[in-house]
């Protein structure tokens, strides 16, 4: 995209950033021979999940593509922790504590309610994905690759600091013939842009 002095806007251009988000989550233990499917989301009645909290550190790149549309990929270090593991279908894990670790990716289109030079307030629609993703404590297992995650969430940018609410919930991923978490999560984010 191209200002009327023909030169490039500084939107248009790939932008780095660095951030921190937290945020709770409902994280439900799903049995994963190759393939698990997160059965909370269909049966949120049932109690299948258990609450947990934690953050993540972040980094990438975003870019817009027109006026009020961009995209921006996402690269992140994240633990939850599920305090009183009561989901899981064996009673001696039981009241213990589960820790979930995860190296995500995120592609996020970026769509501009309002923008005022530097400053932006949108919407974001995206996806993401478990590089690998491991949890430790009550029952102890690992999947990885293929988590697929739908996003949605607001944001608001102030010249090199970003702010945003985002909401993800994983619907499938891989496992390896374990319980895997597929943890479903609102987070608050902080991001300083280069």
């Amino acid at each position: 995209m191209e200002a009327f002095g023909g030169e490039e806007s500084s939107d248009s251009q790939w932008k780095s950033y660095f951030g921190v988000e937290g945020g709770v989550g409902a994280m439900s233990f799903c049995p994963a021979f190759l393939v698990s499917f997160n059965g909370s989301i269909i049966r949120f009645n049932h109690s299948t999940f258990d609450w947990a909290y934690g953050g993540s550190v972040l980094g990438g790149w975003q870019k817009y593509t027109s006026d009020k549309v961009g995209m921006r990929h996402t690269l992140g270090f994240r633990i939850f922790v599920d305090p009183n593991t009561q989901a899981l279908t064996k009673d001696e894990n039981k009241g213990k504590t589960t820790a979930e670790f995860s190296l995500y990716y995120a592609l996020d289109g970026m769509f501009d309610f309002v923008k005022n030079g530097d400053n932006h307030f949108g919407m974001i629609l995206g996806v993401g994905t478990d590089v690998i993703s491991a949890n430790f404590g009550a029952n102890t297992g690992v999947s990885w690759l293929l988590e697929l995650t739908p996003r949605i969430g607001f944001y608001t940018l102030f010249g090199r600091h970003g702010v945003d609410i985002i909401a993800s919930v994983p619907i499938l991923g891989m496992g390896a013939m374990v319980d895997v978490s597929l943890n479903s999560t609102v987070t608050l984010g902080y991001k300083y842009f280069f």
